[in-house]
């Protein structure tokens, strides 16, 4: 009974430890696949009347329709607490306004967040499970 115990007792610290290294991964996935989806967006230099994507729509009509040559870099990930900081690495060929760029990202990725499975938004803060999550751009 005793060993027992001890295998239980060591199953739930590496299970807890999987699990919250598998939380972190799930969310650098859904952010990195969400800001590639924004950046091809970018790049098609077409305009879709969806309300997910305004926040591109102002960005491509600003460049006249045409294709912005982004890609995502990388993303990073820091953690305190229940806090996530989440920051997506995004390169542009063509030469762009960074600042109006990354706030469009931001916006998109953040709403398209809101709409996946596991994810909340209140209008101010994005949670995913227990964590708070937050999302920086930027871009060089």
């Amino acid at each position: 009974m005793f060993i027992l115990a001890i295998i239980l007792v060591g199953i739930v610290i590496v299970s807890g430890a999987y699990y919250q290294s598998d939380t972190k991964n799930q969310i650098v996935y859904y952010v990195k696949t969400t800001a590639m989806s924004g950046c091809l967006y970018l790049n098609s230099g077409v305009v879709v009347n969806a309300s997910k994507y305004s926040p591109l729509n102002t960005v491509v009509s600003l460049y006249n329709y045409s294709s912005l040559q982004c890609n995502v870099e990388g993303v990073g990930l820091t953690q305190n607490g229940n806090l996530i900081n989440t920051t997506v690495y995004i390169n542009c060929v063509n030469s762009v306004n960074s600042t109006i760029l990354s706030n469009a990202l931001e916006k998109y990725i953040v709403r398209s967040l809101s709409s996946m499975k596991g994810f909340a938004y209140n209008g101010s803060v994005l949670s995913f499970r227990s964590y708070v999550i937050q999302v920086g751009v930027v871009v060089k």
